[in-house]
């Protein structure tokens, strides 16, 4: 009975371990399901307790659920705890108490003064000599480093006015502005250094320098230069035609040809100033003046340039070109004479011509057989007859 009542119990021991390993197993496995089973914190975006920062005792941030099931708070911050004076988990800082250390030199910093953000995170924005201080980069913390400035390296440049001085970096990297002195003055009515104008003073400078169409300068309270009087005249150049000022403004023409101006035609174009460029319609010349105008005329009158009916394939000498009164050339009348190509051989210039041999054979030149083909040159080919 003993012996029967013993096995009974190993079996019930042994059974309730499986099963528990079971659903140890099915809880691993069903992570990812979108519910929550087990010892799951979280399913894909459901939650335990809730889906939002603040249900954990944050203030902002975004929630998310790790691979694992369980929440992940890393993009939570500002805990409702933060400003209680003291070290909480997840704060650095709170109110004037820091976990490291309350000196930014507690931080790798050279100097400043070290703060707790409103999210009990510690604030070194003004702690500068940062660990990388000396490395030539502007890092985060610094003003300069080594000959390298956030803002320029001159006077000028930290509101010194006319100065022409330098300013210097100090071994922690903080601007030193100890070698601006001031040396001039804007606004003295004299223009000094580096301003490009005082008062009424603007040098050799204009509106017209400037590449505006007119207008007047004014100076501003800094000794920098005010063009807004220069503006409302246009610019040459901007591609718009500013009437009263321009005829023209790069490919703009106002609708203006050479005819219009008085030439018989050619290219009118826009000159640096925006002013019409005339060359090309002068260079055009006039059809029916007898010239012959390279780029704008085939011939004028009697002048041909040079040209016969020969350079237009004809080969008859007794033919003639004609000019047109568009000074367009009229081959016509080299039609009263053949030309190479025309297929009509013409004995007095021509071999043959296309498939008219001028009843040629190759026996008529010693051979004993063959044929002869006619060239585009108009001349026997005699390659093949044979010999």
């Amino acid at each position: 009975m003993r012996t029967i009542l013993k096995t009974v119990v190993i079996t019930l021991l042994v059974t309730g371990l499986f099963s528990g390993c079971d659903n140890d197993a099915s809880e691993i496995d069903d992570c990812g399901n979108g519910e929550i089973d087990g010892v799951e914190e979280c399913d894909t975006d459901v939650f335990a307790q809730g889906s939002q920062c603040s249900d954990y005792g944050y203030t902002s941030g975004t929630l998310s659920c790790a691979s694992d099931c369980k929440v992940d708070l890393t993009q939570c911050s500002g805990l409702t705890y933060c400003g209680n004076g003291e070290i909480d988990e997840g704060e650095e800082c709170d109110t004037d108490i820091f976990s490291q250390g309350s000196q930014c030199s507690d931080y790798g910093y050279a100097s400043g003064t070290l703060s707790c953000a409103s999210d009990c995170k510690v604030d070194l924005t003004q702690c500068f000599g940062s660990p990388e201080c000396g490395n030539g980069e502007i890092d985060e913390g610094e003003e300069c480093d080594s000959d390298v400035f956030a803002h320029g390296d001159l006077c000028l440049d930290y509101g010194f006015g006319y100065n022409p001085g330098m300013v210097a970096c100090t071994s922690d990297c903080v601007l030193d502005l100890s070698p601006c002195t001031e040396t001039g003055q804007c606004s003295n009515g004299v223009r000094e250094g580096s301003e490009e104008c005082d008062t009424d003073d603007f040098g050799e400078s204009s509106c017209r320098m400037l590449g505006f169409n007119g207008g007047a300068l004014s100076c501003n309270d800094d000794c920098t230069v005010d063009i807004s009087g220069c503006e409302e005249t246009g610019m040459c150049g901007d591609g718009n035609l500013d009437e009263g000022y321009e005829e023209c403004d790069g490919d703009y023409m106002a609708e203006t040809t050479c005819i219009d101006l008085g030439y018989e035609r050619g290219e009118l174009r826009c000159d640096e100033y925006c002013h019409f460029d005339v060359a090309f319609c002068e260079a055009a010349g006039i059809c029916g003046d007898g010239i012959y105008n390279d780029g704008y005329e085939e011939c004028d009158g009697d002048d041909f340039n040079g040209k016969t009916c020969g350079d237009y394939g004809y080969t008859n000498p007794l033919g003639y070109l004609f000019c047109s009164d568009e000074c367009v050339m009229d081959t016509s009348g080299c039609e009263y004479g053949s030309f190479c190509g025309d297929g009509v051989y013409d004995e007095d210039s021509e071999e043959c011509d296309g498939s008219d041999l001028g009843g040629k054979k190759c026996e008529d030149y010693g051979y004993s057989g063959g044929y002869f083909v006619c060239t585009e040159y108009c001349t026997l080919d005699e390659s093949n007859c044979i010999q």
